[in-house]
């Protein structure tokens, strides 16, 4: 396995020599469409009990959580014809699903409950670096931003304001401003916390994401961004 956490800090100036970036994700014109498909997915896997009764960031942790222990993961998963909450759930009753598979997943459930939401590809900065990370991006009406949700490892960035969203954490590693990694499936977890840190902040570089997300959105020609 790469050492990522001996890398950081190669990673680390890589984002701040192109920190000059302009993000211009507020001026794209994104769509969050909810099918009939989509809302089929809240009967056929009880998608009511899985996000509970509190408040709105619990719905969207618990959610992230139910993504999470549904789907086994394999990194090196071959992905299904069919790229859809059923299509891959049918296709991880016997293989495991990578990284793309959970947060397309995780979006479409976000989205048959409400939420709009995105997956977001994570890239590096090397172009020769095959791997890379995704994530799901789901928006807080109350909280009125977005959030990053990782349903391989179920778990989050947060600051001294709370969760935060890619962009937030790219900017702390640009400033050097404290984080923290939240892992709920183990919070003591201290050497997994700071290699999941160094990984991410590997993947940091840039990131692209569908302009269109709806069900089974990648089955057809879709524009990335």
């Amino acid at each position: 396995m790469q050492d990522y956490l001996g890398n950081i800090g190669y990673y680390i100036n890589r984002i701040k020599e192109h920190s000059s970036y302009s993000d211009t994700s507020e001026d794209i014109c994104f769509e969050y469409q909810v099918s009939d498909e989509l809302k089929s997915l809240v009967e056929e896997f009880d998608l009511v009990k899985a996000t509970g009764e509190g408040d709105e960031l619990s719905k969207i942790i618990n959610l992230m959580t139910w993504v999470h222990k549904k789907l086994p993961y394999d990194g090196s998963a071959i992905v299904p014809e069919n790229i859809s909450t059923s299509g891959i759930i049918e296709h991880s009753k016997n293989v495991g699903v990578n990284c793309y598979m959970k947060a397309t997943v995780l979006a479409e459930v976000y989205l048959a409950m409400g939420f709009k939401a995105r997956y977001i590809r994570c890239m590096p900065y090397d172009y020769e670096d095959n791997d890379c990370h995704v994530v799901t991006h789901v928006y807080s009406v109350t909280l009125g931003k977005w959030l990053m949700m990782d349903s391989v490892l179920n778990g989050y960035f947060k600051n001294d304001k709370g969760i935060m969203s890619l962009e937030e954490v790219r900017e702390a590693i640009i400033k050097g401003d404290p984080y923290e990694v939240i892992l709920l499936h183990d919070n003591d977890n201290r050497s997994e916390k700071n290699e999941y840190k160094a990984y991410m902040t590997k993947n940091m570089f840039c990131f692209n994401s569908p302009l269109v997300t709806s069900y089974g959105n990648d089955n057809n020609e879709t524009n990335v961004l």
